[in-house]
């Protein structure tokens, strides 16, 4: 099961980001994370999902987009709610389903062979 999360230091570091902290040892505050996302804690594998949704969505700066009328690379990304937005470097704005994510990163990857 730990090899599940391998980028549990990030996952802590993005929780201190948005704000969460430990209130006193935080030795024993990240036991209790990795022991709750262990032990299938809701409310922790709520956050870790969020996490590897922001993951996906940086992982995309930077990253030349071929798709229908753009071909440009992204400078920025916003999640909205169930959307993603991907700002690109010539102002154009695509949007994507969080739940087309994967398939709209795999025809991204596709293409770049191409």
């Amino acid at each position: 099961m730990k090899n599940q999360y391998e980028d549990f230091e990030d996952f802590i570091e993005w929780l201190k980001n948005d704000g969460l902290k430990p209130k006193s040892s935080e030795r024993l505050w990240r036991k209790k994370i990795f022991a709750n996302l262990q032990n299938g804690h809701k409310k922790s594998l709520v956050n870790y999902a969020d996490f590897l949704t922001y993951k996906q969505l940086n992982s995309l700066l930077g990253k030349r987009i071929i798709y229908k009328d753009i071909n440009a690379l992204v400078t920025e990304v916003k999640q909205e709610q169930q959307d993603c937005l991907l700002f690109m470097q010539n102002q154009q704005i695509l949007r994507i389903k969080l739940n087309d994510l994967d398939s709209f990163i795999d025809k991204i990857i596709q293409n770049k062979g191409k």
